[in-house]
């Protein structure tokens, strides 16, 4: 039973790494897609506005990315040594 769950555990854990590896490696495209969806809204905007709005919307992917993969390294490991002490 024990190991069904640990099982569980890790392909969540590895789903959210996933996740947060997408999010690192196509942040531009997101950050774009969604300053373009801004863009959308209004008629005349400043170039650096929207310039800003990229970079800000990249680093918010950035920032959600490299935590959910760090939170998944932490706990991939510690569920694997809980894993391996749990068979003694």
């Amino acid at each position: 039973m024990k190991t069904e769950r640990f099982n569980g555990l890790m392909s969540l854990f590895s789903i959210l790494g996933i996740v947060g590896l997408i999010f690192i490696c196509f942040s531009d495209n997101f950050g774009i897609s969604i300053a373009d969806g801004w863009l959308a809204k209004y008629d005349y905007v400043d170039s650096s506005l929207y310039e800003f709005k990229i970079k800000a919307n990249t680093i918010k992917f950035l920032v959600t990315g490299g935590i959910l993969f760090s939170i998944n390294l932490i706990a991939i490991f510690l569920v694997y040594y809980k894993m391996l002490n749990s068979r003694e």
